[in-house]
């Protein structure tokens, strides 16, 4: 088990069983060819005509709602697009307006964490019987589905539009694969449950070594801790911060390379990155016909 894994179990989970009426449909393991089951958000007027082409948002869990991915998948929407969707606010209306396919997998309680095999076969899957914008696939994840993210995207780089990893629970892989892929990650500094110096600290200092277009000091030079989330990026001018979670005054298309850090020691960043409105506009805007 990944060493992540103890602490993450300790952590509070703020996941809770769906209602009736949620926006999903559920797919129990066994009802598909997936290895894992899923819950499934298809847009209003979904159509599975030729010509119809719809982005798809991937959703990763933490290690608390792993289950058997049949009665316990409605578990998975406690958290993330699904939540957002349910509460039919102006976040909600962003997913709608982008005609967004959602879709959530369970993880097994069995392997006690992630496969990667499985999450690509369960992703090859979904592209294959839906009809989905391959210039729009986007995966988000968080803790330990944070970590998922960073898997799946040093795997299939070519195949994404774009990452959202939230203190995602994986040290850093090969870099060199994530050339050119949008990557907006959230960290609080001092969470005690997924080490930001041990992760994505790590990543981002390897990015930028990688790229040769980063400080010497690594990421979090020019960092000024206050008691405000300060987001960092990959500019003309080279790696710099500024207080807030969005960069004011630069257009979603022309950040590539973000980093939010918060300056507290909550392990649920979560539920406030996925708040921002500012966050799905980047991702939405994201393809990956246009990359840099």
């Amino acid at each position: 088990m990944p060493r992540y894994a103890v602490l993450l179990l300790l952590a509070a989970c703020t996941c809770c069983a769906a209602a009736a009426s949620e926006p999903y449909t559920i797919h129990p393991i066994g009802s598909t060819e997936a290895p894992y089951g899923y819950l499934e958000h298809l847009p209003d007027g979904y159509a599975t005509t030729a010509k119809a082409k719809y982005p798809l948002v991937f959703f990763l869990h933490g290690l608390g709602e792993l289950g058997d991915s049949n009665k316990d998948l409605p578990r998975v929407a406690g958290a993330g697009p699904l939540k957002l969707i349910a509460n039919h606010d102006k976040l909600s209306a962003i997913f709608a307006q982008q005609q967004a396919i959602v879709i959530a997998p369970q993880g097994l309680r069995e392997d006690k964490w992630w496969k990667n095999e499985k999450m690509l076969a369960t992703l090859a899957f979904i592209i294959r019987t839906h009809p989905i914008d391959l210039d729009r696939v986007y995966i988000t994840g968080l803790s330990m589905g944070g970590g998922g993210t960073w898997g799946m995207a040093t795997s299939i780089p070519d195949q994404l539009a774009a990452i959202i990893p939230i203190c995602g629970a994986a040290g850093p892989g090969d870099v060199t694969k994530l050339h050119g892929l949008p990557i907006w990650a959230n960290h609080a500094l001092n969470d005690g449950t997924v080490k930001f110096p041990d992760t994505t600290k790590k990543w981002f200092d390897r990015i930028l070594a990688d790229l040769k277009l980063g400080p010497d000091g690594g990421v979090m030079t020019g960092y000024m801790h206050t008691d405000k989330p300060w987001t960092g990026w990959l500019g003309k001018q080279g790696w710099q911060w500024q207080e807030g979670t969005m960069p004011a005054n630069i257009p979603a298309k022309q950040l590539q390379l973000v980093l939010t850090v918060y300056p507290d020691g909550s392990h649920d960043s979560w539920s406030r990155t996925y708040d921002n409105p500012a966050l799905w506009a980047w991702l939405f805007a994201q393809t990956r016909a246009k990359r840099h």
